[in-house]
């Protein structure tokens, strides 16, 4: 009797399973809410797509990639001529507006178009953020004009905390730019980079914070998708081991040694980096302080005169935008919180707590699990100077080298790297450090 009804539970929740939709089908429901771009620039014609996610007073408020409404080398030259066609009135066009708010840094970009009489849009495809990671099966709607949803899923290879999905196997083409990215849960990312060998997407995440900032409204919500994520067990935190303890106690001795590395109260680090985009190349300058062992952030970014400011402590996280301040999000918190756990001398100042983890898979490989945030580091095993690394951030696919390390009063720390992939530099960085700077008392003031 026993076998019999463990029989009839594993083939009921395995109909359970196979009855669950697919990011296909999602995108399939999603047709309505996609609409087609065609962008006169100055001597050429721009064509991809974009995707509705807010309304407002009549105006229906739409994401898509900067580089298909903008010329990023005849900015504020000739005025951009914007048109947009939705899946249910195929054969007509409707003129759109370009908004100014704009991150052309990652290529996002806002339209309004006005909402024909009688259109409807599904708000409720929102994706689940848990569905942003590494293995996940996601498809897209648009490609060569079309409303196209393809037969077979690429896969989620890469996840950044600066908001970027990396995709394999994704079947766009040039000309999908701006598409929505779908998982079984909804819409995780918009297309931004339309090669089939390396298609990459912008988080839906990272957009609708944007959105937040500008202060457009936001309609998208989840309708309570992406269970089969949200019931996945968590995965399992290896204890450290002799070898593991070994390597890292090299590292610290390489960066000047455990005094040292506790005596430093704060660092500011003050960041240039150039990267390759879509678009063309950017560069965009960063301002982060850390104040330990509170774990106490401010970080502010500037791309193309805009700034954006983000700070965290244990009591309060909040944005300060050209637009006002906003408290920041608890997904978003938390994103923040694990990118300050995986800091460098964070690691290192956290080697006797047990919440941070070392393993050793090699014998110059360092497993480092800081408080639920896993990273690699790889290590000259005969010094101790750690060579490159990859985390939520980069992946053996996208390593990122230490290409300079420099001391400072008894401690040596990295001051530039540099981001490869496929054997390409797509980023490098230089940083300026200040160690135990003066804090100024409403350093993490909200305003």
């Amino acid at each position: 009797m026993m076998k019999i009804a463990l029989a009839v539970a594993v083939l009921f929740a395995s109909r359970t399973v196979l009855s669950q939709p697919t990011g296909r089908d999602v995108a399939l429901k999603l047709l309505g809410n996609v609409v087609r771009i065609e962008a006169q620039l100055a001597d050429h014609t721009e064509n991809g797509f974009g995707f509705i996610v807010g309304e407002k007073e009549g105006k229906l408020y739409i994401a898509t990639a900067y580089h298909v409404v903008s010329d990023p080398q005849d900015v504020g030259e000739h005025p951009v001529n914007v048109k947009v066609e939705f899946y249910e009135l195929q054969g007509e066009t409707f003129p759109a507006k370009l908004l100014g708010t704009h991150d052309a840094a990652r290529d996002l970009a806002v339209l309004t178009v006005s909402s024909p009489p009688g259109f409807h849009w599904n708000s409720t495809l929102l994706g689940d953020d848990a569905q942003q990671k590494v293995m996940t099966e996601v498809w897209f709607v648009g490609r060569s004009q079309k409303w196209f949803v393809p037969p077979s899923p690429g896969n989620v290879s890469d996840v950044s905390v600066d908001g970027r999905i990396d995709v394999d196997r994704l079947s766009v083409r040039p000309g999908s730019s701006g598409a929505p990215l779908i998982a079984s849960s909804g819409i995780v990312g918009m297309v931004l980079r339309d090669s089939a060998d390396e298609a990459q997407a912008l988080s839906i995440e990272f957009i609708k914070g944007m959105f937040g900032q500008w202060n457009h409204p936001w309609d998208l919500r989840s309708a309570g998708g992406g269970a089969a994520a949200a019931t996945e067990p968590a995965p399992q935190r290896s204890a450290s081991t002799p070898e593991g303890m070994a390597l890292v106690r090299k590292v610290i001795e390489f960066v000047g040694g455990n005094a040292k590395v506790e005596g430093i109260k704060a660092l500011r680090t003050l960041t240039v980096v150039s990267a390759k985009m879509p678009h063309g190349p950017v560069q965009w300058k960063t301002d982060d302080l850390i104040q330990y062992p509170d774990k106490r952030r401010y970080f502010n970014r500037n791309s193309e005169g805009l700034t954006s400011a983000w700070v965290l402590t244990p009591a309060t996280a909040f944005a300060v935008t050209p637009t006002g301040v906003y408290d920041i999000s608890s997904s978003d918190r938390e994103a923040c919180q694990r990118q300050t756990n995986a800091d460098f001398l964070m690691v290192l100042k956290n080697v006797g707590n047990p919440k941070y983890e070392f393993t050793a898979s090699a014998a110059d490989t360092l497993d480092i699990n800081a408080d639920g945030e896993t990273m690699k580091w790889v290590v000259e095993s005969a010094t101790g100077k750690v060579l490159s690394s990859w985390s939520r951030e980069t992946t053996r696919e996208a390593v990122m080298e230490y290409t300079e390390w420099k001391s400072f009063d008894g401690i040596t720390l990295p001051v530039a790297w540099n981001i490869e992939k496929a054997g390409q530099v797509s980023a490098r960085g230089t940083m300026t450090l200040e160690i135990d700077p003066v804090i100024e008392p409403n350093e993490f003031a909200k305003p």
